[in-house]
């Protein structure tokens, strides 16, 4: 008896071990299908995502508080991910196409965004982003990858997603928002250019998915836009948010976020 146990035992553990390594086997192989297919995606938030990360602290620009040493983070934290921004539009420079606001990014090619045209002038590295003149500009993406959101926006009415941020403590003179790109004729709201999402993975000429160093997929850059936030002297401590938003064109309220999980809205706290 004593034997049949030890039998079965046996057979048991090799049973478990063979479906162990066939488990295995199994994980690898739908990795490199999801690779292979482009469902392999990079941890990246989708809808906004800010530059500096100010999710857990404060923003300052206080001159004290800038000769601190946050100006070399906030520089560092935009300038990297501008510099990335910009590596990858040069890896898939061959698939650029010269889109119209209005236009729909096409089969394996997808939309330019100029970054230095694009971000205005008065939010420039040289110039530390304003940090140094005791204003100061915050970079805002919006990416959507699994085009929840913006894959049947009408274009031809808006090209835009409305952008705008707002003090909910403090009076609309006390703070200034400034945006770039900013919606034409409507310089209150920010703009993220439709022609740039959903942000589509791109094909080589051999029909395989771009991927960088680490083995990730490529996606291509989302839309940008960079807020400049002009303070009156001696105002403190403001609480910001800033949020995509509903805009009324020709009489219609343009708005479809309820079917969209990315995040939609940033708090900011602002101590000057």
């Amino acid at each position: 008896m004593i034997e049949l146990i030890l039998c079965l035992q046996v057979v048991l553990l090799t049973l478990l071990g063979a479906l162990a390594s066939i488990l295995l086997l199994l994980c690898i192989a739908l990795y490199h299908v999801l690779l292979k297919t482009g469902h392999l995606k990079r941890e990246i938030p989708e809808g906004l995502s800010i530059y500096p990360n100010l999710e857990m602290s404060n923003l300052f620009l206080s001159e004290d508080e800038i000769n601190a040493g946050r100006l070399v983070r906030y520089v560092e934290e935009i300038d990297n991910f501008l510099n990335e921004y910009k590596r990858e539009q040069a890896l898939m420079a061959k698939y650029i196409s010269n889109c119209t606001v209005d236009s729909k990014p096409f089969d394996n090619k997808w939309c330019w965004f100029n970054v230095d045209k694009e971000l205005g002038k008065e939010c420039v590295s040289n110039d530390s982003y304003g940090y140094t003149e005791g204003s100061g500009c915050i970079l805002f993406a919006f990416n959507d990858r699994f085009s929840q959101y913006t894959e049947n926006m009408d274009r031809q009415r808006l090209p835009y997603i409305p952008f705008r941020c707002e003090s909910i403590n403090h009076k609309k003179e006390d703070i200034r928002f400034s945006y770039f790109p900013s919606i034409p004729h409507n310089p209150k709201y920010g703009a993220f250019k439709l022609n740039l999402l959903p942000n589509r993975n791109i094909r080589d000429d051999r029909g395989n998915f771009m991927v960088d160093n680490e083995g990730n997929i490529i996606f291509s850059p989302p839309p940008l836009v960079m807020v400049k936030l002009t303070v009156q002297a001696g105002v403190r401590d403001i609480a910001i948010r800033c949020s995509i938003t509903a805009l009324r064109i020709d009489g219609k309220l343009l708005h479809n976020m309820e079917s969209f999980s990315g995040r939609q809205k940033v708090m900011i706290r602002l101590k000057s």
